[in-house]
This record gives C-alpha cells, structure tokens and sequence, in this order.
C-alpha cells in the first residue's frame, strides 16, 4: 500500500475506496514489470552471439527491471506492510512482490550470464576498439552489482545462507568471466609464438636473437616473448586497475568489496601463470642457461693473459648478447612494474595468509636480475676487449672537424658504460643497477694495479696512434724504397700486445736507413724504462738526432703523447659522469624517511644494493681523481720532453723553451747603471729573440689547437711552473751569480711579464679555437697565478727601494724562507749587508712566533 493510501485512511476512515485504488496501482507495477520481464527474457533467449551492443542493451533493459522494481508502486507495498501489517491483503502483496522480485533474479542472472560468454577480440588486430571494450567491460561489472543488489534485497548484510550462497555464485560467475577475458585476450599473440616456435623446431633451428629488423608484424621477430609477455601482463593491468579503484571506495564487508577482490585475484593468478610459461619459452628458446651462461662462465674461468685473449678472434656474437641483454632487461622492467602496481597494491586486501605468499613472478623476477645483471656484466667486458683490440681502437676527433683526438677505446667505454648503466636502471632493481655499476667500476675503468682496462689502455698509449697514417705521410714525404720498409713493419698488428707502440717497428725500420751516429740498437731502445710510459720513450733520442725524418717522427709522437693526454682526461670526465648518474638513481634523505615504515625486509635488500651503487660511485669517483693525477704526472713528462727541464743543460739554439733560455738568461746582465742602458736591454726586438722565439720554436706550444681544455691547462701550469723555477734559479744561482741595481729589476720585471703574457695568450687563443671549434670543450681562460706566485714575490723584492720595506709591507705575505729572502736581497748591489741582515732576522723571528702561536692552538 503506498503512502499515499495510508495517509488518506487515516483521515477519512473509510478504507473501501482507497484499497481498490492501492490494489490497482499495485497490480498496474506488478503486471507491468512481469511483462518486462518475460519481454527481455525472450529477447535475451534469441541472442546467439554476444556483441558489445548487446551487453550494453542488456545491461540497460536490467537497469530498466530494477527501476521498475524500486518503484514507489512496489516499495511502499513492503514498507506499509511494515507499518499497516493489519490488513490481510498487503500479505498478497508482499508475495506479490517477493515474486516479481524472483522474475527480475532470474533475468537479472540470465543477462549475467549470457554476458560473460562475449568472445574478446584481438588486442593486436587494427579494428580493436580499447575504448569501447573499456565500456563493455563496466558494463558487465554493472550487471553483476546489479545481480548483487537484486541478491541481497531483504538481506543487506548478507546473513542468510540462502543469500551467501547467491552471492558467491555471483563472484564466482564474474571471476570466472574476468580468467577468460584475460585468456581470450593473451591467446592470439601466444597461438602466434606457439606456431614460431613450431616451426623452428620443425626446421631444426635456433631462434635468433636480434639479427632481425624490429618489425612488430614479423612472425620470426625474436621479440615475440617480449611482445607476449607485454600482452599479458598489460591486458591484466587494465582489467585490474579499475577493479582496485573500484574497491577502494567500498566497505571490505559488502558483497561488491568481496567481488572485486576475488576477481583481482583470479586475474593476478591467471596473468602471473601465463606470463611464467612464456618466461621459460624465453629462456629456452634464447638458450639462456644452455648456452649463454655456459660460455659466460667458460670465458671468466678461462684464466689465460688478458692481452693475448685480446688478440684471438672473439667466437661470441656480440650484437646477438646485446639483443638478449636488453630483452631481459626490458622483462625484469615489466615484471617490477607490475610486482609495484598489482601485487603490492593487492597485498593490504588480501587474508593475512596470502600477504606472506610469494607469488610466481616474485618468485622468478631475482632469478632473472641475476641472470640479466650477470649478462650485462659479461657483455661489458667482452665489449671493452673488442674495443681494445688494436683493429678497432685507433684515434678519434671528439668533435668532428676539430683537431681534439682520443682513442676510440675512450668513448667507446663511456658510451658502453653509460648504456649499461641506463639499461640496468631500466629494470627497476637496485641489485642489478648496484651489480652493474660495480662491474663497470672494476672491469671498465679501475686505475688499481693489475686492472685490464682503460686505464692500462691509456697508461701503455694503446689507440693512440694510427699506422695508416704515418703509412699516408710516408707516402707524401719518402721514397718508394722507405715506404715499402715502412709498411712491412705496420701490416699487421704487433704481437707484442702493447699496441701503444704499434708504429714502433716501422720507425725501427726507418732507423736502420740512417747515418751511424743517429741510429740505435732496438735492444738497448728498451733496455731502459721509458719516462713516460711508452716504447716511444726510447726513441725521443734517435728520432731527434735523426738526419732524414726525424722531425715528422717526433711529430708523430707528439701527436701520440696528446692524444693520450686527451684520454685521461676524457676519462676522469666520463668517471665524473657516471658519478653523477649514480648520484641521480641514489635515493635522496626526503625518499628514505617515506619508506621507513615499509617492509622492513625490502628495506634491508633495499639497503644492502644502495650499499652497492655507493660503493661503486666512490670507486668511480676516487678513479676521476686519479685520472686526474695521472694526467698531471704524464704532462709534467711532456713538458720535461718537448720543453726541457731544469736539469737540461744550456743549449744557443733547439726547440726545447728550458735550455734555450737558461743560456740566454744566464749571460743576460742585470747590473744595469741608467736608463739610457736599460732602454737599449728592454727593445721589443732583443726581448722577442731572446724570450718568445724560443716559445714559439717549440713543438709543444704550437700544437695547443690539439689539446682538450683540460690538457691544455695542466700543460700551461706545469709550463709555467718550470719557467717560474727556472727564472727563480737564474736570479738565485751560486754558480753563476747575478747582480742586480734598481734598474736591472725594472729590465727583469719586464722580462717575467713578457713571458707570463704570451704564456697567457696562448692559453687564449686555445680556448677561443675549442670555443668556435666544439663549444661544449670550451671555458673560462685559466689564469697562472699560484705558479707564478714564488717569481712575482722575488720580482717585488728586487724592486724594493730599501730592504726594511719587506718587514714594513710584505713580510706577513712572504713565502720565502730566510734563506732564500737573503739570497734573493744579496744580488742587489744597492743593499747594505747589514740591513739585510735586519731583515732575514725578523723574517726568522716572525716564522717562529706563527709556528708557536699555531702550536698553542692546537
């Protein structure tokens, strides 16, 4: 009876007229709604195939049946009874209802059913509609809630065994539904891998793995597991989503809440088995274990020399291991991310026996970061041997169309790394990453002794010089007889193994064809440990009493010492790099704190790899240090060779600078007695010949065009060290002692400026040719200034007016001893001794009241 009834009984009293219109208005709903009923029961009798229109036509023809049902007709029948339940017929009616609400069960069930029996297309066919198969997908989660609610109608919280029972068959038809969705769905593209791997067999082949285009409609594509893997874990990914967002607006005690979760949960099992049996399809078909891990542990017990191993011939294929390698890489991606986004996601819901359950692809996915970190590993190394060898690592420009060469090994080991690096991060494992960085640390770019590397590599000047083309410029400069003794020494590659030295025969060669007094045994050439490293070493002093060529070979070994120089320093800066990648994966204190109350047992696997990463990013940062180191300690050789040391003794003409000026220096008279003397010493024309043209008649300066920044700066301060000390000397020597007035000083200051400005423009002009050259080689200008500290100090000195004016002004600055202050005083001739004296004495007590002062202090 509905309220409208009720309330006009209760003021009239008269209940005769007011029951037939109850009764037919009920009856109107009731008959209506059976029609309806048997209406869609028919139409959903006749349907054979199911379409994504019919589910949307069922779904709205159900919809229609409970909005008829819920109808204020047929509710308020069941809510007057509660409160009218005097009256005999509103029984009738509430059986009535309890029928129609059957009748509307029934069909409600039948949609239901014939729903979840549509066929799902072929993700990967062209007329796959993703946005329509969304909408039929909600549709038919819509027909199961509505099923639910018919269920539960009367039971709300599901007490009654009769409604439990419904339920479950509810849950269990829509789980059942959503296991068959994700097989219909997965089951083309595995049909296709089945029949590849059909044929393969058949043929008695072996998959490839790589060899072929990337073409996604290449039934032989070796990626088809990659492919098939991707299917079906994305297909469960999106039929799960909008399940656990469904379910996290809903009380976990309600029937839908228990839905959604068993039927994540049957897509989770489906998904992870299926994707399980084509991961073993993958391992056994890219033979994995068979064969690939197999030869990786043959070669790493294989304990034959390093550099003989380099020059065999390589049996593995690279490009295929590279291929596998990334495969792999890109299933540990796959399997993490959907580890992260299903099953963890899923955990917090399931019964408390299931969250301590390891499912199949938790189970599998540390087993395949091991085997891809292992690979990665392997592959890195065989990589680095290739590039090793000396075929492949010869000269290379940084920037084409600049002068700047490094061996080829350099950047191929930075771009191998850096790609090794990126793809172990791919994977979304701090394991592989930790492992990978490590192995690269160690394998790749180790400056420790007995390493097999880079740093061996560029120590030995491996890939540093090109024989082809000293052959080229033979073939311009010499004879056809010397070219053909040229080439005989360089047509095939030494079997010494130390390839730095490749051209070293050839130039023997060429010796034996020169006069008596300039050529040398090869045996006592390499008697004697060359100071820089190289067989080329041995040579510097035949190649430069040479009479024919001599000059060309010591060009050649320049060009051999420069573009080692350029990769040392190309590598400290690739060591820089990968430190700052490492830096960048590393989680940062903000990360950290968030996941502290995680699991306390990813946390400690977690840690352990952060562990790894951080250890083999200090290792790579102390090798940029050394790296460093060693390009000081070989430009400090350079200079020693192509500028001369202090050591040298004077020489009136040559292209080493430290000779050639100390002779000059050494007779150059600073005990000048007036002006008009010191404008004859100071002409720009005898300052030129005397200072610069020595500077520029070196080989060394006049090739700064081939230096990286970086070289160029650290030859230009150990340059302008050695110049510094040796004009230091000069003033300082007691074997040839120096006289000094106040307008010697004048001349010996302008000598030091003239040779600190040109110095300093030629560092300009360096840094403006990379600047327009290779921008990103170019920076700011270096300036000399605590190489030339020592010498400007003694300049200020020899400048005084009177020796009391360094106690005075510059005393507190001084960083002389007392020794060398006296001595620097004593060339004045101008100076009283005893004045000096005064001096040397309060810089003494001075240097022993800041050594007690810095004493008490600490």
């Amino acid at each position: 009876m509905s309220e409208w009834t009720c309330q006009s009984s209760g003021e009239t009293g008269d209940h005769g007229g007011d029951r037939t219109l109850s009764t037919m208005t009920f009856q109107d709903g009731v008959t209506n709604l059976l029609m309806q009923t048997e209406e869609l029961r028919r139409k959903l009798d006749s349907v054979t195939v199911v379409a994504n229109d019919d589910c949307f036509q069922m779904l709205h023809d159900v919809d229609e049946l409970l909005s008829q049902l819920y109808s204020p007709p047929l509710t308020t029948c069941s809510e007057s009874h509660n409160r009218c339940n005097n009256y005999a017929y509103d029984e009738i009616q509430v059986e009535m209802r309890k029928h129609c609400l059957q009748k509307t069960i029934n069909v409600a069930m039948q949609a239901l059913r014939l729903a979840v029996k549509k066929k799902e297309p072929d993700p990967e066919d062209e007329g796959y509609r993703v946005e329509e198969e969304k909408d039929c997908q909600s549709a038919t989660a819509r027909l199961a809630e509505l099923n639910l609610v018919l269920c539960c109608d009367g039971d709300a919280h599901g007490k009654k065994e009769t409604t439990k029972k419904n339920v479950d068959e509810i849950i269990g038809i829509y789980a059942s539904y959503q296991k068959q969705v994700i097989r219909q769905r997965a089951k083309p593209s595995i049909a296709r891998l089945v029949d590849y791997r059909k044929q393969q067999k058949e043929m008695n082949g072996m998959l490839v793995n790589g060899n072929e285009e990337d073409d996604d409609d290449n039934p032989s594509s070796s990626k088809q597991h990659i492919q098939v893997l991707t299917t079906i874990l994305g297909q469960a990914t999106a039929l799960i989503h909008p399940l656990m967002m469904w379910r996290s607006n809903l009380p976990p005690p309600s029937a839908l809440f228990k839905l959604c979760t068993s039927s994540i949960t049957t897509l989770d099992d489906q998904a992870q088995s299926l994707a399980k049996t084509v991961a073993m399809w993958f391992m056994e078909d890219s033979r994995v274990d068979e064969y690939w891990m197999v030869e990786m542990s043959t070669v790493e017990n294989n304990h034959e020399d390093y550099l003989s191993s380099n020059e065999r011939e390589i049996d593995i294929d690279l490009s295929d291991l590279d291929s596998l390698v990334d495969q792999l890489a890109f299933c540990c991606q796959i399997f993490d991310r959907y580890i992260k986004l299903v099953v963890k996601e899923n955990e917090s819901y399931s019964e408390d026996d299931s969250r301590t359950r390891t499912t199949v692809l938790q189970e599998i996915t540390p087993e395949w970061t091991w085997k891809y970190a292992s690979l990665e590993r392997f592959l890195t190394t065989q990589q680095l041997r290739s590039a090793l060898h000396p075929t492949n690592n010869t000269p290379v420009e940084i920037i084409v169309g600049a002068s700047v060469q490094v061996p080829s090994v350099v950047e191929d080991a930075q771009y191998l790394s850096t790609r090794a690096l990126k793809r172990a991060a791919s994977t979304r494992s701090d394991q592989a990453i930790g492992t990978v960085a490590h192995s690269i640390a160690s394998d790749v770019w180790t400056t420790d002794t007995g390493g097999k590397g880079i740093h061996e590599a560029l120590v030995e000047q491996r890939g540093c010089y090109d024989p082809r083309d000293e052959e080229s410029s033979s073939k311009a400069q010499k004879k056809s007889n010397d070219v053909s003794s040229i080439n005989g020494g360089i047509s095939s590659p030494p079997r010494s193994g130390n390839y730095s030295n490749s051209f070293a025969q050839a130039l023997l060669g060429a010796l034996d064809d020169n006069t008596a007094s300039s050529s040398s045994s090869p045996t006592k050439a390499v008697g004697k440990a060359p100071i820089s490293g190289g067989l080329l070493g041995t040579l510097s002093s035949s190649l430069a009493s040479s009479v024919t060529g001599g000059g060309a070979f010591l060009q050649v070994r320049l060009n051999t010492h420069l573009c080692a120089l350029n990769g040392i320093r190309s590598a400290s800066a690739a060591c820089s790099s990968l430190v700052e990648f490492l830096d960048s994966l590393l989680l940062s204190d903000v990360e950290i704190e968030s996941e502290s109350e995680g699991d306390q047992q990813q946390q400690a696997q977690r840690g352990g790899s952060n562990s790894m990463v951080h250890l083999a990013r200090e290792e790579l940062f102390r090798y940029s240090r050394n790296y460093e180191d060693l390009l000081q300690s070989q430009a400090v050789c350079l200079v020693n060779e192509f500028c001369g040391s202090l050591h040298d003794a004077p020489v009136y003409k040559g292209t080493t600078i430290v000779p050639v000026l100390r002779y000059y220096l050494e007779r150059e008279s600073f005990d000048i007695p007036d002006a008009q003397h010191l404008s004859r010493a100071e002409e720009d024309t005898r300052l030129y010949k005397l200072l610069i043209k020595p500077m520029e008649d070196c080989k060394l300066l006049q090739q700064f065009e081939k230096c990286d920044v970086g070289v160029m700066r650290a030859l230009c301060q150990e340059i302008a060290r050695v110049l510094a000390e040796l004009l230091l000397d000069v003033i300082m020597s007691s074997s040839i002692p120096k006289r000094f007035t106040d307008w010697g000083s004048l001349l010996f200051s302008k000598e030091v400026r003239q040779v600190q400005n040109y110095l300093q423009s030629l560092m300009q002009r360096a840094v403006s040719t990379a600047a327009a050259s290779h921008q990103d080689q170019a920076g700011a200008i270096p300036v000399l200034t605590s190489q030339w500290e020592r010498l400007s100090q003694a300049v200020t000195i020899l400048q005084l007016e009177k020796p009391s004016d360094w106690s005075t002004y510059y005393q507190s600055t001084s960083i002389f001893s007392p020794q060398e202050l006296q001595t620097i005083l004593s060339v004045r001739v101008d100076f009283p001794r005893d004045a000096i004296q005064r001096v040397v004495a309060s810089a003494a007590e001075s240097i022993a009241s800041n050594s007690n002062t810095n004493n008490e202090i600490e």
